[in-house]
C-alpha cells in the first residue's frame, strides 16, 4: 500500500520533527473528535489522524493504548466513506511503523474481551483493527 496522495514519498526528517514536536498538543482532541456525529468533523479528524501517523511513524507508539481503544469503534463504521477508507490506513501505516510487540499487549485483551470498558464493539473493532495491523506489519 502506498502513501495518500499528496505524499509521494516519505516525509522530510525535518518535517517529520516538526510534526512529532505538535503532535502531543492535538492528539487528545482527535481521539475525541473522531467519533463525532457531525460527519465532516470525523472525516477530517480521520484525515489528520492519517498523516499524523505518517509524518510521526514510531513516535505514536507512546499514544496507542487510548488511540486504539477509540479507533476500534470507529473502524467498524459503514456509513460514512471516508472513515471506511483513512481508518484501515492509519491501522496500516501504526502496523507498518510500530513494532508488534508495541501493540499485542493493547490488542490481544480487547479481542478477548477483557477490557474494563467492554461495550460490545471493542472485540469486534479489535479483531478487525489488528488484521489492518498485521497486515502493515508483515508489509516490510
Amino acid at each position: 500500500m502506498g502513501l495518500p496522495f499528496p505524499i509521494m514519498h516519505r516525509p522530510r526528517l525535518g518535517a517529520r520533527i516538526l510534526v512529532r514536536s505538535y503532535v502531543r498538543r492535538y492528539i487528545k482532541a482527535i481521539f475525541h473528535e473522531l467519533g463525532d456525529w457531525i460527519e465532516e468533523n470525523a472525516e477530517r479528524t480521520s484525515n489528520l489522524l492519517l498523516y499524523s501517523i505518517i509524518y510521526s511513524e514510531d513516535y505514536m507508539v507512546q499514544f496507542m493504548d487510548e488511540m486504539l481503544v477509540k479507533m476500534y469503534k470507529v473502524v467498524l463504521s459503514k456509513t460514512n466513506k471516508v472513515l471506511m477508507k483513512n481508518l484501515p490506513k492509519s491501522f496500516h501505516f501504526l502496523g507498518r511503523y510500530c513494532l508488534p510487540s508495541h501493540y499485542e499487549k493493547l490488542i490481544l485483551p480487547a479481542i478477548s474481551n477483557e477490557l474494563s470498558s467492554c461495550f460490545g464493539y471493542t472485540q469486534a473493532g479489535a479483531l478487525k483493527g489488528f488484521g489492518f495491523l498485521f497486515r502493515g506489519g508483515i508489509e516490510l
